[in-house]
């Protein structure tokens, strides 16, 4: 996820600036710069594998697409190792666009994610359309979770739907080890959090 740099320096995490830009203009130019960081880290680097934050909404802008489209042409094994993530909020604004751009690209192999799962508006039958290959579950769900009973039957349902349609399941927000612990015997495919790793600017390719 894009950090950007202010005046002074600081980095500002896009938890406190997403909102304000991810409607207009913008939020377009940052999905676009995000994704040709991204492009270049994968060209760079073969053996990463990248998830890269985007809007559905950037899927009509221009720039963005030939963005997509240049970096795929320069390195067409880039698709395999490219994971778009887009929000269920943002997916759900645009619905029949993210699906009919979802299913050109995949047929080339590039894999899409659906963040902050069960935050939106997304039903089970629009799950079921759109086939995406990771669904990464909303942090309201895991905060606290060895705690609520409540939240790992959930937790468990999603688990169980997610293998339906054949989608890997990531949890989100894990933020001590007795939660990563219920989440791993619940079976969920993969942990993200601070309890696993907090936010860089040196990734382990770079160090």
């Amino acid at each position: 996820m894009i950090r950007i740099i202010d005046p002074a320096g600081r980095h500002i995490p896009a938890r406190d600036f997403i909102t304000q830009v991810e409607n207009n203009e913008l939020g377009r130019l940052i999905d676009c710069a995000t994704l040709q960081l991204g492009l270049a880290t994968l060209a760079k680097q073969p053996d990463v594998r990248l998830s890269v934050n985007m809007s559905a909404q950037s899927i009509g802008y221009p720039k963005w697409v030939r963005t997509l489209e240049e970096g795929l042409q320069r390195s067409p094994n880039l698709a395999t190792n490219l994971i778009l993530e887009m929000t269920e909020n943002s997916v759900m604004a645009a619905p029949e666009v993210a699906r009919y751009f979802m299913n050109d690209m995949q047929k080339l192999e590039l894999c899409f994610a659906l963040d902050n799962f069960g935050a939106g508006q997304t039903s089970l039958v629009q799950l079921r359309d759109f086939y995406f290959d990771i669904i990464k579950m909303d942090g309201q769900f895991t905060k606290d979770l060895a705690r609520s009973a409540d939240n790992q039957a959930l937790i468990q349902a999603v688990i169980g739907i997610a293998g339906s349609f054949e989608m890997f399941c990531i949890a989100q927000n894990v933020e001590t080890a007795s939660d990563a612990d219920v989440l791993t015997k619940l079976g969920v495919g993969c942990l993200q959090g601070y309890h696993l790793g907090v936010p860089t600017l040196t990734p382990p390719w770079r160090q």
